[in-house]
């Protein structure tokens, strides 16, 4: 493995006074993505490959229910030269890459890097995502 994150915080009495909670902040500055979403997906491979960049804060109540149904997480995150693992979506990007150049239907476009950033709030399960892309040649704004 060639990610480090830091992590920093403590574990006390929980606000209502039943089980304890842990609060941790996480940082690192130059992780690696695949490594991080194979923590949370059940695929033998990672969706995407490249570096990333994160801080975060994790509160892990008391209770049963599953990890990732009671874990909060909010932070934000840079991936930079990304590449997806699924050929068809790679495909997608580097033919939106190449339309943007003013190629039309190129036989095989040039593999492109995808930089994003975005933040995550509450559960991982329902985590919502404010993120920017940018491929290159592509200008524009997200929806």
């Amino acid at each position: 493995m060639k990610t480090h994150i830091v992590a920093e915080g403590s574990i006390a009495k929980s606000p209502n006074g039943k089980g304890k909670t842990a609060l941790i902040d996480l940082t690192s500055s130059n992780a690696r993505i695949e490594e991080i979403l194979q923590l949370f997906v059940k695929e033998d491979r990672a969706p995407m490959s490249g570096s990333v960049t994160l801080r975060a804060k994790a509160e892990i109540p008391p209770g049963h229910r599953r990890f990732l149904e009671k874990v909060k997480l909010r932070g934000s995150f840079g991936i930079g030269a990304g590449i997806f693992s699924k050929p068809s979506t790679q495909e997608g990007v580097n033919k939106l890459s190449a339309g943007a150049r003013g190629e039309k239907d190129p036989a095989d476009p040039e593999t492109v890097l995808t930089d994003l950033a975005g933040q995550t709030t509450d559960q991982i399960s329902a985590a919502t995502l404010d993120n920017a892309a940018s491929i290159p040649s592509a200008v524009g704004t997200p929806p």
